[in-house]
């Protein structure tokens, strides 16, 4: 009997998999963990820069924006995220 072949993916493509499962799988300890330390920083000012790096699937910056109450501070804000893969939405 002939096995059959994996099919070949990117790491984009794997990772994209894992994103979509990742707070089921972590049983959502990263987003609880991050709310905990954005509540305890101090407040961001109106044209802040945040730099995530190696930011996955975005949950920290997500996170951030969701505790900023002001609209006028949270469209100001500036956010580099590095390492997100660009299809994961």
């Amino acid at each position: 009997m002939e096995q059959a072949t994996p099919k070949q993916i990117t790491a984009a493509e794997h990772f994209n998999s894992y994103a979509r499962k990742y707070e089921e799988n972590t049983g959502g300890a990263t987003r609880v963990v991050v709310h905990h330390l954005a509540k305890i920083s101090s407040p961001l000012a109106s044209g802040a820069r945040l730099l995530d790096n190696a930011c996955g699937t975005g949950i920290m910056i997500d996170e951030v924006l969701a505790l900023i109450n002001d609209r006028d501070v949270k469209e100001s804000i500036r956010v580099t995220a590095v390492g997100r893969s660009a299809g994961y939405d």
